[in-house]
């Protein structure tokens, strides 16, 4: 739907516009990591390949920035078209807080949405599945299609009963023609009859409808019980998702923590001259990379959870 495409849409923005803030920093340290190593090769201290190794991180770090900016420009472009703005269109979304996104992470370990929560405080035992096929639009108008199918093969089939009409009507004359005999006066009369008429010509004409009838709603059951396998599989797979998003972010988590310890210490070391400048740049892209990758996996939970509730039904219009 809409309201799905364009929360992808956003989030993909989102991401992307994180990624780049992310890269860029960490390319300023790669910078600083080539002008360290340098230093340490005119002294005698590092190698030319340590030199090269630096300079080949330094064009990897300039390259995944280009791609960072490109991928803005094209989210930015495709976020605006799907809501009817034009490709130019400089769409600024707000600031995501990927901590928010843990703690909220954190507080529901099964991976639960929002609509979890409140079923559940509200007692309700319904589980996704029953959800999705409840409010998913697909699913309304494939039972819609067996019930016409259905009425389709009553109203074929109703050609092979007879038909039965009820005839009636008053005459009020003078002379009256139905008395016997007749008198020069003022009289009223009633007929009422019934008409039996049965069309045994129409009968394989009426047969073949029928079948055609049958067919139709044949081919309407099988597309319901495609469509009920289909949104199971998509179901699943959407909760799994989430549930595996869930996982990554929280390793995230901990290989962001681990990273700053790391950095801490080599910040320490090199107080105490223990540890060179570019052991702290090491640590710190290493830190830079753990920040990236849990950061990315906070939104990308967020967009699992959209994508999860959009499978069942949950962002699908509603009457």
């Amino acid at each position: 739907s809409v309201v799905h495409a364009v929360s992808v849409g956003y989030l993909g923005l989102v991401k992307a516009i994180d990624y780049l803030e992310v890269v860029s920093e960490s390319l300023a340290v790669t910078e600083a990591r080539l002008a360290e190593t340098q230093a340490l090769f005119e002294q005698g201290l590092v190698t030319h390949n340590d030199v090269m190794k630096a300079e080949l991180a330094l064009a990897d770090a300039r390259l995944r920035k280009i791609d960072g900016e490109n991928t803005i420009r094209l989210a930015r472009a495709r976020l605006a078209v799907l809501v009817g703005l034009s490709p130019e269109t400089q769409v600024i979304p707000d600031e995501f807080d990927p901590e928010a996104e843990y703690e909220r992470a954190a507080g529901d370990p099964a991976g639960n949405t929002q609509a979890d929560e409140t079923a559940a405080d509200t007692g309700g035992t319904e589980d996704p599945l029953t959800e999705a096929f409840r409010n998913r639009a697909e699913m309304r108008m494939a039972e819609n299609r067996i019930a016409a199918g259905e009425a389709g093969i009553a109203n074929a089939a109703s050609s092979f009963y007879p038909a039965l009409i009820l005839k009636g009507n008053y005459t009020y004359a003078n002379p009256n023609p139905t008395l016997f005999p007749q008198s020069e006066a003022w009289n009223g009369t009633w007929e009422v009859g019934l008409l039996l008429s049965v069309d045994v010509g129409a009968y394989p004409a009426t047969w073949f409808k029928t079948r055609e009838a049958e067919a139709r709603r044949d081919r309407a059951l099988a597309d319901y019980a495609r469509l009920k396998d289909g949104i199971t599989i998509e179901v699943l797979e959407s909760r799994l998702e989430l549930e595996k998003a869930r996982d990554r972010l929280d390793v995230g988590r901990k290989m962001m923590e681990q990273a700053a310890e790391n950095l801490r210490i080599m910040t320490e070391k090199r107080k105490n001259g223990l540890a060179t400048t570019t052991d702290v740049l090491d640590a710190r892209l290493s830190f830079l990379e753990a920040k990236l990758f849990f950061r990315q996996a906070a939104i990308d939970r967020k967009i699992a959870e959209v994508t999860f509730d959009y499978r069942r039904g949950v962002l699908w219009p509603t009457p």
